[in-house]
C-alpha cells in the first residue's frame, strides 16, 4: 500500500519530457529575449503607474504587466 498512494497517484504526474540540446538552446534564447524585453518594457514605464479606486484598499492599473 506504500507505493499504491491514491493521492499521490491523482495529483502527482511524472512526466518524463527530454529535449535535444539544439531545442534547449532555442528555448534558452527565446526565454532570456523575452525577459530582456520584458524589463526594457518596466524600466520604461516606471512611475506609470495608475491608481484606480481609492477606498480601504487601492486597486493599481500595472500597464506593463496588463492587469
Amino acid at each position: 500500500m506504500h507505493d499504491d498512494n491514491f493521492f499521490t497517484n491523482i495529483f502527482f504526474k511524472n512526466y518524463n519530457i527530454r529535449y535535444l540540446a539544439k531545442q534547449l538552446k532555442y528555448l534558452e534564447k527565446r526565454i532570456a529575449l523575452f525577459l530582456l524585453n520584458f524589463f526594457i518594457d518596466v524600466y520604461q514605464n516606471l512611475g506609470k503607474l495608475k491608481i484606480i479606486l481609492q477606498s480601504k484598499s487601492k486597486l493599481y492599473e500595472l500597464s506593463i504587466l496588463k492587469i
